[in-house]
């Protein structure tokens, strides 16, 4: 896991990272504070990049990635941060770096963690039911592998097509892809009885799984693009979460977009992990908030029509009824007024200040703020008894118009005195280019 934050005004962008990353998986973690997260998208453009989630993407390191995308734009500009976007995402959809051959083993790696997932489903019913009447027939786990394989299929398909895709991806998907998934079909559920429909549908499933709006945590990376085009006066960030390519496209999802203008002068933006932020920002921890709320629509506004009218004598069971009924539309009128209110008072008196301030903020405070905010995610990890899945040495950068991207912190693993030949080739680089 990690903590990011991004914080704009109409001059700059501030990005701060930590350097956890974790490894493991089956409850056997190990935390690691060496990763580095932010990057600069061009070698002298104002742009930068942020990753979270998966520090790999199609079995390729982030920084990989980037360094190869940073070296074939090279000085190029482009008018707006979109068209740096597009170029990034075009890049990754080339062939000559994740190739058709890549991409079946990814598919059929994902195949194998679905897969997985949906047999130990099965496990569980069949152990049931063996403990409770001693004994299954085939045909019966048949039945429950038919089930609970249509059960997951049903819960992909209920998800929105992502844009960019259509329907009939799917079943190009099945033909390009067959092989791999009947390879993971037989890998994972090996001898396990199961009817034919049930394994066209694993099929089905799969395919259905690259175009809808559902993406594994364990697999998904996150990526943060900030910062100016030529002819973009004020910072934009975009947040996108980015899973697989197949069929030479990218599964991917924009989740956020921020864009200073006249009007929205100011913005603070958090990625992974960010209950601290929104403590900072609305004044309220988001876990107390929900259980607060959730508390006081199940117990106080749902019950109380009910205990009202059990207290009154003299009605039928007919007006009983009827009156609950009206009791129960005020009460649900008055529990959104309340969720209302409470939000315009955390607004009013505590994220509206906050950004009052930020709008007006230089760039050194900026990188202050931003780093200062992941610092007290990572100090919260620090002192409860959660695993410290933030924290290490924070980077911070600040991305303007005119200074281009600056870093104001940033870890090195190794010594600058004993490397300055890494500095040099890059000083010959950009000279040659400039030439």
């Amino acid at each position: 896991m990690t903590s990011e934050v991004a914080i704009m005004n109409t001059q700059a962008i501030a990005l701060a990272s930590d350097s956890a990353v974790t490894f493991g998986q089956r409850g056997q973690y190990k935390i690691k504070y060496s990763a580095n997260k932010i990057f600069r998208l061009s070698e002298t453009q104002p742009v930068g990049i942020m990753t979270y989630g998966n520090a790999n993407f199609m079995g390729l390191p982030w920084e990989t990635i980037i360094k190869l995308f940073r070296k074939k734009i090279g000085r190029d500009k482009y008018n707006y941060l979109e068209d740096y976007i597009n170029e990034f995402f075009n890049f990754l959809e080339d062939k000559s770096i994740f190739t058709e051959l890549l991409q079946k083993r990814e598919l059929y790696g994902l195949s194998i963690i679905i897969f997985g997932s949906i047999l130990n489903e099965i496990k569980k019913k069949v152990k049931y039911i063996i403990q409770k009447t001693g004994k299954i027939t085939e045909y019966k786990i048949k039945q429950i592998s038919d089930e609970i394989i249509n059960k997951r299929y049903i819960e992909i398909d209920r998800r929105a097509i992502l844009k960019g895709r259509k329907k009939a991806d799917m079943f190009e998907i099945m033909r390009n892809y067959q092989k791999e998934i009947d390879k993971a079909i037989k890998d994972v559920f090996q001898e396990l009885p199961m009817f034919k429909k049930s394994v066209k549908r694993l099929h089905r499933l799969m395919a259905l799984f690259c175009i809808r709006d559902i993406f594994l945590p364990t697999n998904r990376s996150g990526i943060v693009i900030a910062g100016f085009g030529e002819k973009d006066l004020f910072p934009k960030i975009y947040d996108y979460w980015l899973d697989i390519i197949i069929n030479n496209k990218l599964k991917k999802k924009l989740r956020k977009r921020n864009v200073i203008t006249y009007d929205n002068r100011a913005t603070i933006s958090y990625f992974a992990q960010g209950e601290m932020v929104y403590s900072f920002m609305e004044g309220i921890d988001p876990y107390l908030l929900e259980a607060n709320n959730k508390y006081l629509k199940e117990n106080i506004f749902d019950k109380y029509p009910e205990i009202i009218v059990g207290e009154i004598s003299g009605l039928n069971k007919a007006q009983k009824e009827q009156l609950k009924e009206k009791l129960k539309e005020k009460s649900r009128k008055l529990y959104e007024t309340y969720i209302k209110e409470m939000k315009t008072y955390r607004q009013v008196n505590h994220v509206k200040p906050i950004m009052d301030v930020v709008k007006v903020l230089p760039k050194d405070e900026l990188a202050l703020m931003a780093e200062t905010l992941v610092n007290l995610q990572s100090f919260k990890r620090k002192v409860s008894r959660e695993f410290e899945t933030v924290g290490g040495p924070i980077d911070v950068a600040v991305i303007s118009k005119g200074d281009g991207f600056t870093w104001i912190k940033r870890k090195q693993y190794f010594k600058p005195e004993l490397n300055k030949h890494l500095y040099l080739k890059q000083y010959i680089e950009i000279d040659d280019e400039e030439k």
